[in-house]
């Protein structure tokens, strides 16, 4: 794969596909909570989240979220007291975007199981529906689509959000609505 993706990338859906492919033979412990937060705070990726940009984070699994902090595995074990809680990565993800609940910086979308239906359509029915990361991209404002529908179709529903939220200007003070004029890119809107 490539280690950055963006629109000047050769052949980027070809290259995303290599990226989201990463096999079925892993540790069946699932953390993709735990594994966004890592990589945001690896000193590698000092600067990649930068002011006044906005943070997409897109989790595409056929299991649920475990994070926790210790060696052994928690699956399937919703109350055990170590799994960090989905609340605590929306409190830091608004600290390290600089976000309020009225004025997300980011969102966490997710391409998962929604449903028992999808769950067993898929191999042997054994893996888990998204409960944790439903409730992240709930939380927000991310878009939940399912691991069974039209991939394409999916992630346009994520670009769209997506598109949606980064493009909103946010005003530092009450407007007087006579006095509004917006210019983008020096062209009245």
């Amino acid at each position: 794969g490539v280690y950055v993706m963006n629109q000047l990338t050769p052949n980027l859906n070809s290259v995303f596909v290599t990226n989201a492919l990463q096999g079925t033979a892993g540790w069946g412990d699932e953390r993709s909570f735990q594994s966004f937060r890592t990589v945001l705070d690896n000193p590698v990726n000092a600067g990649f989240f930068r002011p006044g940009s906005y943070l997409a984070i897109i989790i595409v699994s056929d299991e649920d979220d475990f994070s926790h902090d210790t060696v052994s595995s928690l699956e399937n074990d919703y109350n055990n007291p170590a799994m960090h809680s989905v609340a605590s990565y929306v409190g830091y993800l608004d600290q390290l975007t600089g976000s309020t609940i009225d004025r997300r910086k980011y969102g966490v979308s997710s391409i998962s199981i929604q449903d028992t239906t999808c769950r067993d359509q898929l191999f042997n029915g054994s893996q888990k529906i998204g409960l944790r990361i439903g409730q992240l991209s709930d939380a927000t404002g991310g878009v939940k689509t399912s691991l069974c529908g039209a991939f394409a179709v999916e992630m346009e529903k994520i670009a769209d959000n997506i598109l949606e939220l980064s493009t909103q200007f946010y005003l530092d003070r009450i407007p007087l609505p006579d006095s509004i004029q917006v210019w983008i890119n020096d062209a009245p809107v």
